[in-house]
């Protein structure tokens, strides 16, 4: 069995990952396959990366169920680069719940990933299958600096300290989209319910747990305690980032709240569970973020914590990217 299989290989972006597979630095440790409809366009992804060429190969017709159900199961790990994922996404995930595989993909549509929670959430922890929606620029960023936030306040002022507001700015160089993204937006436009459109876009759509709404998006934002301080204005993306952030704060609340009912107990431990209150960004968690100007690709985070602590942490976290 392999370990990892790309879907939609001869796309864009898969043909991005499929380049960044072949060369990882620990490329020896693991194995992958390729898959797409076309298989011409197979052979000549393999032959224009050295690296590529002991890879195996499957056509896949993601619009065919038994094509889907039985690639699945060739692999651990599914990454699924087929959009537009309102079209073709879920009968790949249903696939891989059905057969306890893991799934990865690139997606920014939130009512679809508000689709797929409902039907497919139960079912895939029951069956030990991890899948991991917008796993991409939208929003792996945003998710990443919100938790790092969270995990370096509690280092610096303890364990019991909360975040209040968690502000990220996105600042872009060179970026573009995809054939495959603005396919996505049309269908986004087109297709999908405006009751669906609706609902994904309330606070906490995503997430188990309700909290504390976060602040209205606005024309204009600022990052004062950055140096220069970092302005900007409304990044269209926040939507579907913010959702995910706050599913990340759901779970990590859940788990805080009920530990027993998200990860049960084993023999082993006694009886007990593990600590999670080091995960949890506290009951007052808001969270937004904006599109700032900048001459390089990076993305800033401030967190604050709440107003009525005695003491007025901030902590400030940078990462940055190259566009491809």
């Amino acid at each position: 069995m392999l370990d990892i299989l790309l879907l939609g290989a001869t796309g864009y972006t898969g043909r991005l990952i499929a380049r960044y597979l072949a060369t990882h630095p620990q490329q020896t440790a693991f194995s992958f396959g390729l898959a797409a409809r076309s298989d011409s366009k197979l052979k000549a992804l393999i032959h224009e990366y050295e690296g590529l060429a002991d890879v195996p190969t499957f056509v896949v017709d993601v619009t065919n169920a038994s094509d889907v159900d039985g690639v699945v199961q060739r692999a651990r790990v599914i990454i699924n680069a087929v959009g537009t994922y309102w079209r073709w996404g879920t009968p790949v995930v249903r696939a891989c719940v059905r057969h306890g595989r893991h799934y990865v993909d690139l997606t920014g549509e939130a009512p679809w990933v508000r689709d797929i929670i409902f039907e497919l959430d139960y079912a895939a922890s029951r069956r030990g299958s991890v899948i991991v929606p917008c796993a991409g620029l939208d929003s792996i960023p945003s998710d990443i600096l919100a938790y790092l936030g969270n995990k370096t306040l509690k280092a610096f002022a303890g364990p019991s300290t909360t975040v209040d507001m968690s502000t990220s700015a996105w600042k872009l160089r060179g970026a573009g989209i995809s054939g495959g993204t603005f396919a996505s937006i049309l269908a986004y436009l087109e297709e999908v319910p405006q009751r669906k459109f609706e609902a994904a876009r309330r606070d906490f759509a995503l997430s188990p747990v309700q909290g504390v709404k976060s602040p209205q998006a606005r024309a204009f934002y600022t990052l004062p305690v950055s140096n220069p301080p970092i302005q900007g204005a409304l990044y269209l993306m926040a939507m579907v980032n913010l959702q995910i952030v706050q599913r990340s704060w759901g779970l990590f609340e859940l788990a805080t709240r009920n530990p027993e009912l998200v990860l049960g107990t084993s023999p082993q431990s006694g009886g007990e569970h593990e600590d999670t209150t080091k995960l949890s960004y506290g009951s007052q968690f808001k969270y937004e973020e904006f599109l700032g100007a900048s001459k390089s690709t990076s993305f800033a985070s401030r967190c604050t914590v709440p107003g009525n602590c005695s003491k007025g942490y901030e902590v400030i976290s940078v990462c940055s990217v190259d566009s491809p």
